[in-house]
Parts: C-alpha cells; sequence; structure tokens
C-alpha cells in the first residue's frame, strides 16, 4: 500500500512530523511504500535516514507583502492566548488564496507522482482538503481536544468573551466551493477524516470520541541516539532535566535562565538544560556548578535520566515523560501548550507554571477578512519561591510517581503506531485491503482548476 503522510510543519515545529515520522517508520517495516510530505528544508535531515519525502515551499511573495504578524514580532509576550485552530491560518501564514491555491497545486502533483493509496494528515488543512478532492481514505491525527462535540482549546475555563478568532470562511469556502467540496465554519471541520486517531491515552487526554475516532497511545518515532549525556549521578542526588525547545521564542531568554539559576544553582540537585541552536552558550550570563548547558540533546535520553521534566508543553517531550514515567513542571508560551500541561496536571503527573501571570493586553489585528484578537502576557513574573516549591513539590509527593506509573503502563497496552495500523486495517481493511497490500488505486479526480 503507498500511504501518503501529510504533517503540518509550515510553521517549523517537529511534533506533527514526528508522529508521522512514528507511523511511516512501522509501515515501512510492514512492506507499505511512504513518503512524507515536508515544508522546512531543515527537516529532511530529521527524516532522510530512514523514510521516502517530498520536499515543498509553500511559500510566495504575496504572502510576505500582506501578512499580519502572530504572535506580534515587534511585542515581547510572555505568553499568547488563543481559542481556536482559526489561528493556525494566520500563524502558518496562509491568509491569501493564491498561497493555498500554489499549495494545492503542489500536493496534486505529488499526489498524481505517488498516486497514494490513502492519505495520513497531521493538522494540515490543505492536506484534508487535498485528500478529500481526489476522494482519498483520509486518517486524521489530532489532539483530543479537538474532537468533542464542541472543539476548543481552551477547556479549562471559559472562553474570554473578548477573544476574537480569525474567520476564515470567506478565505477557505470560495476555494472548497470551486472543488464542489462542503463550506466550514471553522478550522476544525478540516480535521474531520474516514477516520481519526488520538496519540495520547483516555486517563491523560479523556474525549468523547466517535465511533471512527480511536486512542492509539503514544506516536514517538525510533531514533538510535548516541548522544553522552555526561550526567552522572551522585548519592541521592537529584537530575532535572529542563527542555527550552528548538524554536526562538518571542521573548529574550536571559530572564529564564537567571530564574533558573537562582532556583537551582548550588542546590543538592543536578540540572541539565538543552538550550536552542540560535543561543550561544559561551555568552550566557549564567553560571552554576551543578548546572550544565547543552544543545542537541535526545530529549528521551535525557527524560529517561532524569527524575523530574521541565518543559514548554509541546506533544513529543509531553509524551516522552509520560512514557517514561516521569512528573514535570511545564512552562508554556500559548494556549495549546497550556491545554497539554492542563491534562498532565489533572491526571496528577505535572504542575503548570506560567512566564506570566496577571494583567493580559488584548490585541487586536486586522487583515483581509476582518478583526481578529487575542490576548498576549508582556510582564514577567516567574519567582524562584514558585519553581522552588514546585519542584519540592513533585520531588517528595509520591502520589505524582504512582500516577506516573499509571499512565506509563497505560501507554504499554496502546502499543502507538502498531494500534494506529491495527484499527486502520479494521476500518479501512474491507475496502483497501489494507493487511494485504494488494488493491487498486482509488479513482482520481482530473486536474480542472487552473488555479491549482
Amino acid at each position: 500500500m503507498r500511504i501518503l503522510f501529510i504533517p503540518n510543519d509550515l510553521n517549523g515545529g517537529t511534533d506533527n512530523l514526528s508522529r508521522c515520522r512514528a507511523l511511516a517508520q512501522f509501515a515501512t517495516k510492514s512492506g507499505h511504500d511512504c513518503t512524507i510530505v515536508i515544508h522546512q528544508k531543515q527537516h529532511r535531515m530529521v527524516i532522510s535516514e530512514d523514510i521516502k519525502h517530498s520536499y515543498i515551499s509553500p511559500f510566495n511573495p504575496v504572502q510576505r507583502m500582506v501578512q499580519p504578524s502572530f504572535p506580534p514580532s515587534n511585542h515581547r509576550s510572555f505568553f499568547v492566548t488563543i481559542s481556536n485552530r482559526n489561528y493556525q491560518i494566520v500563524k502558518d501564514n496562509l491568509i491569501h488564496p493564491k498561497s493555498i491555491h500554489k499549495m494545492l497545486g503542489q500536493y496534486a502533483d505529488i499526489v498524481h507522482k505517488f498516486r497514494p493509496h490513502i492519505i495520513i494528515n497531521d493538522g494540515n488543512l490543505i492536506g484534508t482538503i487535498t485528500a478529500k478532492r481526489f476522494r482519498l481514505p483520509l486518517v486524521q491525527i489530532a489532539h483530543a481536544s479537538y474532537y468533542p462535540v464542541r472543539p476548543q482549546i481552551i477547556w479549562w475555563e471559559p472562553i474570554p468573551l473578548e477573544l476574537r478568532a480569525p474567520d476564515i470562511r470567506h478565505l477557505f469556502n470560495p476555494i472548497l466551493e470551486s472543488l464542489k467540496l462542503h463550506p466550514i465554519e471553522s478550522a476544525e471541520e478540516l480535521l474531520e477524516g474516514n477516520m481519526g486517531l488520538i496519540p495520547s491515552i483516555p486517563g491523560l487526554a479523556p474525549a468523547d470520541l466517535s465511533s471512527d475516532t480511536y486512542y492509539v497511545g503514544p506516536l514517538l518515532p525510533i531514533h538510535n541516539s548516541s548522544t553522552d549525556l555526561d550526567w552522572r549521578r551522585v548519592g541521592d542526588q537529584k537530575h532535572i532535566y529542563v527542555s527550552m525547545g528548538h524554536n526562538r521564542p518571542p521573548f529574550e531568554v536571559q530572564p529564564f535562565l537567571d530564574t533558573l539559576v537562582a532556583t537551582y544553582g548550588n542546590q543538592e540537585v543536578s540540572v541539565l538544560v538543552k538550550v536552542p541552536d540560535y543561543v550561544n552558550i559561551k555568552r550566557l550570563k549564567v553560571t552554576a556548578p551543578n548546572i550544565i548547558f547543552r544543545k542537541g540533546i535526545s530529549d528521551r535520553v535525557a527524560i529517561h535520566a532524569s527524575d523530574i521534566v521541565v518543559f514548554h508543553g509541546n506533544y513529543t517531550p509531553m509524551m516522552e515523560t509520560v512514557l517514561a514515567g516521569k512528573p514535570s513542571i511545564v512552562i508554556p508560551f500559548h494556549s495549546e501548550q497550556e491545554s497539554n500541561g492542563r491534562y498532565l496536571q489533572r491526571a496528577g503527573i505535572g504542575r503548570i507554571c506560567k512566564l506570566s501571570t496577571g494583567q493580559e493586553e488584548l490585541v487586536i489585528k486586522h487583515w483581509k477578512y476582518g478583526a481578529y484578537s487575542y490576548f498576549i502576557h508582556r510582564n514577567y513574573n516567574l519567582t524562584v519561591d514558585r519553581l522552588r516549591d514546585l519542584t519540592n513539590d513533585l520531588l517528595t509527593d509520591d502520589s505524582y510517581y504512582q500516577n506516573c506509573y499509571r499512565l506509563q503502563q497505560e501507554c504499554y497496552q496502546l502499543e502507538g503506531a502498531k494500534t494506529a495500523f491495527k484499527v486502520i486495517s479494521k476500518e479501512l481493511g474491507a475496502n483497501y485491503n489494507v493487511k494485504s497490500r494488494r488493491k487498486t488505486t482509488p479513482k482520481q479526480e482530473p486536474e480542472t482548476d487552473n488555479q491549482a
């Protein structure tokens, strides 16, 4: 069977790509022919070792001229509050019909050349349109919070009335109608397919799922890491791993690093801090004998070697901590990361710790299709006492480790990629004979849209 994976890595993130890579690795070993569509040059290095890929560049000069900034590049923002997936359209620069038509044309070229039997999509709205356009079976990988009857990122409290998401109807619906597809009211409707996969476990992210949506457990790629952590345990000394992620955050990192050193420096703990590639470690204005700063560390290796983990709430390190049975402190930059942290906190295996609390500032932006708004937090006020108290709580309260063990066992029962292909075979195998991989390519729509 030929499987086309279309992740959303338009903005440089790797979580969607990692989930697709995990499935593609398993499918390739099972004898299927897989290709992953990637949109960032640097991501070719991530998957070139084991999976075929098609690189495309979706950007064009029209986008750069009219692009509204989000999050605001001229604002220092320690946290951004958004309410749904419509904001992703602006974040991914898909703000002009020409940009969408260009991507549709690029994806159509890949479909015609690769002739997939099935598309597995992870958060890519144009990927969904492509699958429906060519009437291909579509498997969606998505966050549990997008699957309830009223999907929303902020599920733990009322959504602020002042938040106004970008209205994407006038951008997408003319294109959908030209392709004889149903119009939409929100981006979440483009996360629907023939079946859905939740890359998590019910004990962590419970949701009311439809009969064609399944929990499959963590989708984490297999990789061989030779990273030497040089992180030796001395006596009963506790190990704390701090991951600062891969991308540049929308603020200066020095205040956070100062807080880390003031909290953990010269204490009876050993701290390993993973810094992004853009940070010059030699120029860091922080020092402490028990704190190590490193680049290029494998999260998996460091998490397994730690006692607790401090990270921003992205999917991949979150599921690595759950699978490793380690409690964590989540320091989110935006609402989607906070949503993950809230899941960990509700499950009794983590705590939320924001860089900024209190006064919010409402930012109103305008684009071709009207106004939209979001909140930002400008003022850094994470205190040493707050971070130290949360750390001591995780290290001394045995209930966190008991809960971690319970969810770890739940992850073992749901076998990730293996479970995913079991349910794909069950749901789609009758028509597409997934098990034997002998099938006729579904009828594909001829290219009639000149704009694409």
